[in-house]
Formats: C-alpha cells, structure tokens, sequence
C-alpha cells in the first residue's frame, strides 16, 4: 500500500465513526447519533449530524482512535511502547473495524467513508506482532485453527509482505530455493508459512523493513548521545517532561508564548503524530521544561530534518512506480 500518515489515518476514522452514528439514529432513537460523537446537539445550528462539519467531531475522545494510533507505530514504524499483549490492545478494534466492513447499513450512510487504512494498520501490527512475540508453534498442526487472532510462531507470506512493504508475489518469489539468500517456508495442506525467525533472518536484508525499537517511557535521557529514535519517542519524552516539570499544557503554551506553539501543536507532538519545529518556540519551550537548551533543539532539529528526508524519499519512490 502507498504511505499514508497518520493525519490520513484519522481523517478515515472520523469519517466511519461519523457515518456510524449517522446510521444508527435510523434504528435506535432521533439525536442518538450526537451523543455517540460525544456532541450536544443545542451547541450547533445543523439540524442533522450528516451536516456537520469534520472539524466538529473531536476523534480524539474514541478509544479506537488511541488504539490504532498506538498500532500504527507498531506496525508502521516499528516503535513499541509500553508493556501491552495483542489481545488486550487489539482485538476489540479488530472485531470492530471487522464488523464495520460487514455491516449493511452503514454503507447507507450518505457520510463518506472507508475502511483501508485502518484495515492495514491492523493486519501489518499483526503480522510484526507474530514476528516480535515468537510464541506458540513452529509449525502449523491445524490448519482450521489459522486464524487472526490464533496464530502464533509463523507467518504466511502475506504478513512478510507487509512487513517487507512488498507486495506477496514478489515475496512469494523470493522463497524459491534456487535464489541466493531465499526466504525458507515450509508448507500445511495448501499454504505456505514462515517461522517468525526465519523470516526475522530474511527481512533483516530489506531496505523496506524496519525492525521494532521499543521506546523508553521515562524522562531520563542522554539526548547528547541517543537523540530521539522517531516521533513517539519524541513525544513520549515531551510528554513526560511536561508532567515532571508540573506543567499543564495550557501553561508551556503561555510560558513560549510564540505562534507556533499552539495547545493543538503541543498536543499533536506528545502524542507523537507531528513535530512542528520553529527554532525560537522550541528554545522557549526547553527554557519552559528547564531542559538543556542546545542539546533539545539539536536533537529536536536532528529528528526533524529526518522525518522530512524521509517524506521526500518516499514521495520520490512513488513516482519512480508510476
């Protein structure tokens, strides 16, 4: 699938989220639908939720959202925080998002929506889940009990693909025993598998993998020596420092005092999804936190130009394949 970043990813969100609410009031009760969106509807002049604008629906209120920002880390970035299981973190998402794709009157809705960046968080999270955990078995004994959330220990050819960012075919031809260095499968009635380390061993080798980094939760850090590993370390280490320096985010805000540093931006970058660099706010911002000036805007710069080389290499390589 082409990239796709997370502002995207809840742009989708918001759209189901909305037609869902939408689509119930026609079988629960009238303005039903305003109170699932966490609105009231004696605050807006639109008669009907249809007709709101997106920017009212605050998606920031729906654990689903939180889930699969915190999947796409995982499975997009490779950026684990946290000590979670993928059963307690993911497994109501996925049967929602499931039933969402199979529920009839919600495609009656007349609110956009789609369901194809939420779906592929899901199943790349999944599939470096079965890669990371390593659990369960070796080889496939049932091949009725392959499912989603049963498989442990081996993947099939559709997860390397989507942790390599290559489509199954090629994937699927890299497992030919006559090329060097091939992806080694073993196969169960009429599939064919992957054990997690065999195929850790293959995926190491591919420019389009990344292996999992977990991110430290704590504020105690060497940004002289680390610097910040992605966006979600970055805010967690933002996010952090706030709450030990006693701050609320309405107080840095008043502390930088400069455009650039909003209550939106300042929460965008916490949880990880922006960083909105401006050299004078972010020196403010480390006066603020009491951090050690240089070393945070450095380290902050650093993670920037990163990200925005990353952006353009990835915008240039989808040219390429056009």
């Amino acid at each position: 699938m082409e990239y796709f970043n997370k502002e995207e990813l809840r742009n989708e969100i918001r759209g189901y989220m909305w037609a869902l609410a939408d689509c119930l009031e026609r079988v629960y009760f009238p303005k039903c639908g305003w109170a699932l969106l966490g609105l009231d509807p004696k605050n807006f002049k639109e008669e009907s939720i249809s007709l709101l604008k997106p920017e009212a629906i605050d998606i920031d209120k729906f654990i689903v959202t939180d889930v699969l920002m915190e999947l796409y880390d995982y499975g997009i970035n490779g950026e684990r925080r946290g000590d979670w299981n993928w059963i307690d973190m993911a497994t109501d998402t996925l049967s929602f998002i499931d039933g969402l794709k199979n529920f009839l009157l919600l495609h009656e809705s007349s609110i956009r929506f789609s369901l194809d960046l939420s779906q592929h968080v899901l199943a790349v999270a999944h599939a470096r889940n079965l890669l990371d955990e390593q659990e369960g078995i070796t080889s496939v004994t049932d091949e009725a009990a392959v499912g989603l959330g049963v498989r442990g220990g081996v993947l099939m050819l559709s997860d390397v693909a989507l942790l390599a960012n290559m489509d199954e075919k090629s994937v699927r031809n890299a497992a030919n025993p006559k090329h060097k260095n091939h992806l080694k499968t073993f196969n169960h009635g009429s599939r064919t598998y992957v054990t997690a380390e065999d195929a850790l061993a293959w995926l190491k080798e591919r420019r389009g993998f990344k292996p999992t980094v977990y991110i430290p939760q704590d504020a105690e850090r060497n940004l002289t020596t680390s610097g910040f590993l992605s966006l979600a370390d970055f805010g967690a280490y933002l996010l952090a420092q706030r709450k030990e320096s006693g701050l609320t985010p309405q107080q840095v805000v008043k502390a930088v005092a400069n455009p650039a540093m909003t209550l939106e931006a300042l929460a965008t970058m916490e949880k990880g999804e922006q960083i909105h660099f401006d050299r004078t706010a972010f020196i403010a911002l480390a006066k603020a936190l009491q951090l050690n000036v240089k070393t945070f805007v450095q380290a902050s710069l650093t993670l920037h130009h990163r990200i925005e080389k990353a952006l353009v290499e990835a915008s240039l390589a989808n040219l390429e394949e056009e």
